[in-house]
């Protein structure tokens, strides 16, 4: 995906070297701000694209429910926790995550016209781990998100 391009590359490699918490703090919060950034960049020129192509309404379900997927990557963290060497949380956060959007999914999806909702649930169960990985970095690490700089946005 195009925000994540080179975060798990780039993010794990700063992380994996960082020893201060402090400094542990200003890399990540700069890559989700970064990552936020490319999606606010992206967003209306996806948007229009799929506004002159999509003609059916159970195509714009999809489309739309689909860019939970995106939105919900900016908080997707195991990036961050595979740099800082917490393999087994990463581990156990994504799985809690893939179980949370399978049973949404045998909950919620009956019928062919619901399958709509899949990219939705997939983008909660991404979420529920981002959210988990925010609280267990901010406890381990003292995870505070920094105020937005946009020159360390645009140099990342």
């Amino acid at each position: 995906m195009i925000i994540d391009y080179g975060f798990y590359i780039t993010g794990v490699n700063k992380l994996s070297k960082e020893e201060n918490s402090t400094n542990v703090s200003n890399i990540i919060t700069n890559i989700i701000y970064t990552k936020s950034f490319i999606f606010l960049l992206i967003l209306p020129v996806i948007l229009g694209i799929y506004f002159f192509t999509i003609t059916k309404n159970l195509e714009w379900g999809v489309y739309l429910f689909s860019l939970c997927i995106p939105l919900s990557s900016i908080l997707n963290l195991s990036w961050a926790l595979q740099g800082l060497h917490q393999i087994k949380a990463w581990s156990l956060l994504t799985i809690l995550g893939q179980i949370f959007y399978i049973i949404l999914i045998f909950l919620f999806v009956d019928e062919p016209n619901e399958v709509k909702n899949i990219n939705l649930f997939y983008g909660f169960g991404v979420l529920l781990t981002g959210f988990t990985s925010i609280f267990y970095l901010k406890k381990k690490y003292k995870l505070k998100f920094n105020k937005i700089n946009f020159n360390s946005i645009l140099l990342n």
